[in-house]
């Protein structure tokens, strides 16, 4: 079968907080750092300048490429939360340009290409277990992540995702790439994480898990420990692989979390059974202090 007909029998349009079902309560889940190796200015640097993934722009390649090397100095560096957030408005910025031309059919078939030759070695060895642990357990797992749709989606359909909020360059009514990038769609930042959060809220969606590494995922921490629908769910979070903004738990409300049992930090390099037996723990005390709530559901 062709990558054409792979992508095009796996294509869905981005999820909207409305074509959710609300039969099952939701765990949140970041991507980049979390679910897959930390990356996606690599991931997207290596899509744009391999000529095995031409998208048709070598003389914008080098402007492009300049984007991400200023990413990868920055980077290196122990950033805060709105230096991240330039970083991300930027990737959103080269990959809208990236792509500008070009039909998103075409762009998504690439991505599947470039996913099953060797995007896919960068899924975390816990990945699918931990998906498949709280899909065992009656929730229904959702991502959220900064990065572009239309290579989430491939690691969705891998790790049996259906929900998907990525970064979405703008397209025309031909489903031809602009060039531009709608702020609001950059998932990223955090601002629009927090609107994500509460659209689902407010579709009344209860989030009883959440799982990231950096302080972007924030809100997703927030919805599953603070916010619910009639405020009637006690959820928890898991904050793994913690990047520098967050590694310290700078933030009080981290602080309290932890010390109130509702984020449990699992540090870098921890053994995938490790962090299995983790997960196993809080989705078991999950459902035993909703048990009532789901009961209902």
């Amino acid at each position: 079968m062709s990558s054409a007909e792979i992508a095009e029998q796996s294509y869905r349009p981005p999820t909207e907080p409305e074509n959710i079902p609300q039969d099952k309560p939701l765990a949140l889940f970041d991507l980049d750092g979390t679910l897959t190796q930390p990356g996606t200015k690599l991931v997207l640097e290596k899509f744009v300048n391999n000529e095995q993934y031409d998208f048709g722009i070598p003389e914008r390649r080098l402007e492009i490429k300049e984007l991400f090397e200023q990413w990868g100095r920055e980077n290196k560096l122990k950033i805060n939360i709105k230096q991240y957030e330039n970083l991300l408005r930027n990737a959103g910025f080269a990959f809208a340009q990236m792509c500008r031309g070009r039909k998103r059919q075409n762009v998504v078939e690439q991505g599947q290409r470039w996913y099953s030759e060797e995007g896919n070695r960068l899924v975390m060895p816990y990945s699918h277990d931990v998906i498949g642990q709280v899909k065992e357990a009656g929730f229904r797992p959702v991502i959220v992540t900064g990065a572009p749709f239309e290579l989430a989606y491939s690691f969705a359909n891998d790790l049996g995702v259906e929900d998907v909020f990525a970064m979405e360059a703008e397209v025309d009514e031909s489903d031809t790439y602009t060039g531009e990038m709608d702020i609001t769609k950059n998932i990223g930042l955090n601002l629009n994480k927090v609107s994500i959060r509460r659209r689902l809220s407010k579709k009344g969606h209860l989030i009883l898990f959440a799982m990231g590494d950096t302080g972007s995922d924030v809100p997703l921490f927030r919805g599953a420990i603070e916010f619910h629908h009639q405020n009637d769910g006690r959820g928890q979070a898991v904050l793994i692989n913690p990047s520098p903004d967050v590694d310290e738990g700078s933030e009080f409300w981290l602080r309290e979390w932890i010390a109130d049992g509702k984020l449990h930090k699992i540090p870098q390099g921890r053994e995938s059974h490790f962090v299995a037996r983790t997960i196993r723990h809080v989705i078991s005390d999950v459902l035993e202090d909703n048990k009532e709530i789901l009961g209902r559901k």
